[in-house]
Order: C-alpha cells, then structure tokens, then sequence
C-alpha cells in the first residue's frame, strides 16, 4: 500500500503546484537569486549530459526548425558544410539576419566567417581581392 500513498501524494502535489503557481514561481525565483552558482553548474551539468537535446530545443526557439526539419536539412546537404564541405560533427542554422530565412547549414568556422562580414556581399567580395592580392 505504499505505492497507493506514494501516488495520492504525487497527485496531490501536482494539483497543489497546478493551482499555487504563482508561489511555486516565487520559491523558485528565491532559490535562483540566493544560489546563482549552484543553478548555474546544474545548467552546465545538464547541457553537458543532454546536448542534442539542448541544441534541438534551441533551433525550434530560435529557428522554428523542428528536429525533423534539420535531419532533412542535413542528409539533403550530404551531412557537409555548404561552403567548406566540411563534415564534422553538428552543423550551425544558417539564416539571413534581415528576414530570417533560413539559408542551409554550416560548420561552426564557415559561420563565424559569414558573420564577421556581416552578410554583406560587397565585403566578402573585398575579402576575395584582398586574398588575391588585389589593390583597393
């Protein structure tokens, strides 16, 4: 019968925390502010035992794209980079900072790279003068 005990109070808890958010809430907001450490390894921890997971979830916040979308994404693109080639390891979401389009995938240095120019042709064409030597 322990079980039964064991399962009326989960039942009961579930109900008081559905119905005491709020407080529950606020409890939780005192334990963050008081142990901002603590909270702060247990994220790492989890981040670090979960990491699909937590790449996943932020790829539907931040791109809408569903975990079914990015493994289409991936095979249609050979599991490479779009621009190097590369295949090693996850790829980032590439996306059009103006509209939000979503343009491929890329490796975490092809990324870095579009981004320090800022997604601005003209300078990725300087770029490519530069590299060849050619004068401004």
């Amino acid at each position: 019968m322990v079980s039964d005990k064991r399962h009326d109070r989960r039942e009961y808890l579930r109900k008081w925390k559905a119905e005491n958010r709020e407080r529950c809430f606020g409890y939780q907001r005192k334990y963050r502010e008081r142990n901002p450490e603590k909270v702060r390894e247990a994220g790492r921890k989890y981040a670090a035992a979960h990491r699909e997971r937590v790449s996943a979830l932020g790829r539907k916040v931040k791109y809408g794209l569903s975990e079914q979308d990015y493994s289409t994404m991936m095979a249609a693109q050979g599991g490479h980079c779009a621009i190097c080639g590369n295949g090693n390891g996850s790829l980032c979401v590439d996306h059009d900072h103006a509209s939000g389009t979503i343009r491929g995938l890329l490796c975490v240095t092809c990324n870095a790279g579009l981004g320090s120019f800022r997604d601005k042709p003209a300078l990725l064409q300087n770029a490519i003068g530069y590299l060849k030597g050619e004068k401004k």
